[in-house]
């Protein structure tokens, strides 16, 4: 799957809370708040997109970009390539003082990280939480399951999305941070046995816990995905597994994490793509 670059854009805080000066404190919380239901940024996205900007990086056209998020910005400097560094002033996001705010694509991954001026954000951790539309569980727990599921494609229409439909879910033993990862990289890698996959998030080594706990299982998903094999519809699995810090989803195209960093102060949600996957 390739996907085009697109700017990314890297907000910096100048923020000195506590220093001189009576100016009024920018609130990103708005605009950031549905990130605590599986890290849905798209409204942060859409607000930076109305951005444009000359060779330089100065903004020529900020479109709809609310005039009250205009005061928190200082200045802007490039970064990388279409890339740019937001310097801020006087921020917060969900109360607390914010250093920094990225959103964007680039390259193969998509995604908003928030960097925060100390560590009490953490509290924010339970707030967040991971669904799959018809089941959520809150992060900081440790929960771990699969769906099987069908995926679709219109061949007489060029819109070039698919239909997602669960069939299955299934609850899974916890038995290790990688359990995960263990049964995506099994599926794709058993089902298109003889492969060479460039991702070496599809190489995971299996463990003996993986043939005790996950085999059974994997197993009825390879018999149930043969069933599909001439047919218009494509079977897959995905995983979602919430942690101590954050969840990850596994998919073989893809793979999004929400992660707490208490050390780095950050709150990160990323989207990666694996890239051209072969047909199933």
């Amino acid at each position: 799957m390739k996907h085009p670059l697109i700017s990314t854009l890297l907000i910096t805080s100048t923020i000195l809370f506590g220093g001189t000066g009576h100016s009024k404190t920018v609130d990103w919380t708005p605009y950031v708040k549905d990130m605590t239901n599986s890290c849905d940024d798209s409204k942060i996205m859409k607000l930076f997109y109305e951005l444009k900007f000359d060779d330089n990086g100065k903004i020529i056209s900020w479109g709809k970009f609310p005039k009250e998020l205009r005061a928190g910005i200082a200045k802007v400097q490039p970064y990388y390539d279409e890339s740019y560094f937001f310097i801020l002033k006087d921020s917060v996001a969900f109360g607390y003082p914010l250093m920094k705010l990225s959103s964007g694509e680039v390259g193969d991954t998509q995604g908003t990280t928030l960097t925060f001026a100390n560590d009490r954000f953490m509290s924010l951790l339970p707030k967040f939480t991971l669904s799959d539309g018809k089941r959520t569980q809150k992060v900081g727990t440790k929960h771990y399951w699969v769906n099987e599921v069908i995926r679709t494609k219109n061949p007489l229409s060029d819109d070039p999305y698919y239909h997602y439909q669960t069939l299955a879910s299934h609850n899974m033993v916890y038995y290790a941070n990688n359990a995960d990862r263990e049964m995506i990289s099994a599926f794709v890698n058993e089902r298109n046995t003889g492969t060479n996959y460039y991702d070496p998030t599809l190489k995971q080594k299996l463990s003996k816990n993986f043939y005790q706990h996950q085999q059974p299982l994997l197993n009825k998903f390879l018999k149930n995905n043969s069933s599909y094999k001439n047919s218009k519809k494509d079977y897959l699995i995905e995983t979602y597994r919430t942690h101590a810090t954050g969840y990850e989803i596994n998919r073989e195209d893809s793979y999004s994490v929400l992660d707490f960093n208490k050390k780095k102060k950050t709150l990160d949600c990323t989207l990666y793509f694996r890239g051209d996957m072969p047909s199933p």
